[in-house]
């Protein structure tokens, strides 16, 4: 990540890293053809984040209930340790994608 993402020298800002589980949630739900917006997001920061390290990020539909889509997400290192996880509630909107 560059620089301009950081907080603390050297440490992704975290906004930046909510932002990223908040688009692989989204990315989640979008892939089963559902466009939604975000309704609730939760972030655990569980270690820092280093910037100019690699990072994976993993996310699940975890329940559905009508126009609910609850789902989970992971921002893990180089080394697969959590950095970050967050879970979200997203709520479908009508239209196509």
């Amino acid at each position: 990540m560059a620089d301009l993402y950081e907080g603390p020298p050297g440490l992704v800002h975290g906004g930046i890293i909510a932002t990223l589980l908040d688009e692989i949630m989204s990315k989640t739900v979008r892939a089963l053809g559902v466009r939604a917006v975000t309704r609730k997001i939760e972030v655990d920061y569980l270690r820092p984040v280093h910037s100019h390290s690699p990072l994976r990020m993993e996310a699940r539909l975890v329940r559905k209930d009508g126009r609910k889509h609850w789902t989970e997400a992971r921002l893990l290192d180089r080394e697969g340790l959590i950095r970050a996880q967050s879970n979200g509630l997203f709520i479908e909107i009508p239209g196509q994608i």
